[in-house]
């Protein structure tokens, strides 16, 4: 397994303004992940979410530990991101 850093970018400002909407001011209100929470979601043996940097920005980058970059897309496609977030 190998690390990427990827630069990502949201589809649209609506989709950017809904992935930074707190989950408990969401309408319905979600329950927000503990960071131990955060970090088992979605991962899989073929690729990992280490970590995630997120700003007010357009680009947001994350470190993956990921068998190759067709992983990281399989996983951000089983997560069902894809209509939120596209590499960039």
């Amino acid at each position: 397994m190998n690390h990427y850093m990827c630069i990502h970018t949201f589809t649209s400002e609506e989709a950017r303004r809904e992935y930074l909407t707190p989950p408990e001011k969401r309408d319905p209100p979600e329950k927000r992940l503990t960071e131990k929470e955060w970090a088992s979601f979605g991962n899989s043996t073929k690729a990992t979410c280490l970590q995630e940097w997120l700003g007010d920005e357009e680009f947001f980058f994350f470190l993956w530990h990921a068998e190759s970059p067709d992983a990281i897309l399989g996983q951000l496609d089983m997560l069902g991101v894809t209509s939120v977030v596209v590499p960039a």
